[in-house]
C-alpha cells in the first residue's frame, strides 16, 4: 500500500547527488530538533513555571492564614462584652481608618446592620478584619459586585453577641 507513494520518493531520493543526500538529512535531523524543542520542551517548560507560580501563591496564602488561625481563635467569647453603643462607635471609627463610608447603619436590639456603597473590596476585608480581632463578629455578609472591578456594594448584620 505505501510502496506505491514510496517508490517515487526513492526515485527522488536517489536521483540527488551525495552531497544533496547529506543537506536533506541534516535538514530532516534539524526539524526533529526544532520539533521536539518547540514542541515539546519549551510549552512544558512554561507549564512547570506556571504550576511552580501557583504553587508559590498557595503556600504564600496557607502561610498567611495559618498566622492568622491564632488571632482567630482568641476572637471567640469577645463579642460578648460589647454593647450595641460601644460595637456603633468601633464600627464607624474603623470604618474612617479603612476609608470606608458607611451609607447607613440601622441598630436594632443587639443587631447592627450597616449598608456601604461602592466600597473598596480590601478595604472591606481590612475593615472586617479588624473588627473581628477586636471581637466585633457578623452574623449576616452579603457582597454584591459593581461594573468598577475591585468595588462592592457590601450589607452586613453585626451581633452582639457574635
Amino acid at each position: 500500500m505505501f510502496e506505491t507513494y514510496l517508490e517515487p520518493l526513492r526515485e527522488k531520493w536517489l536521483s540527488l547527488s551525495r552531497r544533496d543526500q547529506q543537506a536533506a538529512r541534516l535538514l530532516g535531523i534539524s526539524l526533529l530538533i526544532a520539533i521536539i524543542v518547540f514542541g515539546l520542551i519549551v510549552p512544558l517548560a512554561s507549564w512547570r513555571q506556571d504550576l511552580q507560580r501557583e504553587l508559590a501563591n498557595a503556600q504564600q496564602t496557607l502561610q498567611e492564614l495559618t498566622a492568622l488561625a491564632p488571632q482567630a481563635m482568641a476572637v471567640t467569647g469577645g463579642a460578648t462584652e460589647l454593647n450595641p453603643s460601644i460595637m456603633n462607635s468601633e464600627i464607624r471609627r474603623q470604618a474612617a481608618r479603612y476609608g470606608i463610608e458607611i451609607q447607613r447603619f440601622e441598630p436594632d436590639g443587639e443587631l447592627l446592620r450597616v449598608w456601604l456603597d461602592d466600597a473598596r473590596y480590601p478595604s472591606v476585608v481590612q475593615w472586617l478584619g479588624g473588627l473581628e480581632n477586636m471581637g466585633i463578629g457578623h452574623t449576616e455578609l452579603a457582597l454584591d459586585d459593581r461594573p468598577n472591578p475591585g468595588f462592592v456594594n457590601v450589607r452586613v448584620t453585626f451581633g452582639v453577641g457574635g
